[in-house]
């Protein structure tokens, strides 16, 4: 996997704790400003108010007090978003965009690894979008983090060209036609090429992209040279790149001899 090996950044003191709001609508339609059905305490930071549609659930990123809202039956981010997150080095002043932020989970984590003034999700699904600009709200993020509802495609529609310094994707894997298509629309547009393909990603995150700006992207090993290749055509060129690793655990079995470590990393 084209990502970075896991890398948690020290995190710069704790908030104080308080309370999390949840606010359970019956209907995705129902104004936010609804009766509140449930109230739960967790330990986390300033006063948050998280509405909570009856398909979503909310989920403890356990940084620094960050939470963030999910679909039960849509794709749910997963470990290649944690790894580019944590890929991703950005200055004080800078801008980030994100391209097909999903759930907003990148946006959310690079706000506590990182420095950077400004972040930006941009997602196509209308859904996906609102959740995601619900789990900013919630976190009081929207001083730094703001989601767009838009498609990549037409990017220069709604954001300024060469107006980013770093440009990070976690993009569909898999080209249409190929694969087996989940039957869930919005898992399926999140795992295979249907909304954008992989030029799409590169040739209109460059476009957004300063001068001598970084793109940083998280792909499968056998696109690799998909990758190159598009970023070539575009006009960048990769400066480094790394594996993830997963680690195979399993229990350890009462022996006489010297006990073997439970984890086993190895290569993707």
């Amino acid at each position: 996997m084209i990502a970075a090996l896991v890398q948690m950044s020290a995190l710069s003191g704790r908030r104080s704790q308080s309370k999390v709001n949840i606010r359970e609508l019956e209907e995705p339609g129902e104004s936010l400003a609804l009766l509140t059905k449930s109230d739960k305490n967790f330990d986390t930071g300033n006063h948050m108010a998280f509405t909570v549609l009856k398909d979503e659930t909310l989920e403890d990123l356990q940084l620094n007090s960050l939470y963030i809202l999910q679909k039960s039956e849509s794709f749910r981010f997963g470990m290649d978003a944690v790894l580019l997150s944590g890929f991703v080095s950005a200055k004080k002043n800078q801008r980030i965009l994100d391209l097909g932020t999903g759930t907003g989970i990148i946006p959310i984590l690079l706000s506590e690894k990182t420095r950077a003034q400004r972040i930006t999700g941009v997602e196509i699904q209308h859904d996906i979008a609102d959740m995601a600009k619900r789990s900013v709200d919630g976190n009081h993020l929207n001083g730094r983090v703001e989601i767009i509802e838009g498609d990549i495609r037409n990017i220069t529609s709604f954001l300024e060209p060469a107006s980013y310094d770093i440009i990070v994707s976690n993009p569909p894997y898999t080209k249409a036609g190929s694969g087996i298509m989940n039957p869930n629309e919005s898992k399926a547009m999140a795992k295979h090429e249907i909304c954008c393909t992989l030029m799409d990603v590169l040739s209109n995150g460059t476009l957004t992209l300063k001068p001598r700006g970084e793109f940083y992207m998280v792909h499968r090993p056998d696109r690799l040279t998909d990758v190159l290749e598009g970023m070539r055509r575009v006009g960048v060129e990769p400066k480094a790149w790394r594996r993830s690793v997963a680690i195979s655990c399993k229990g350890l079995k009462k022996r006489k001899s010297r006990p073997q470590s439970p984890c086993r990393p190895y290569h993707l």
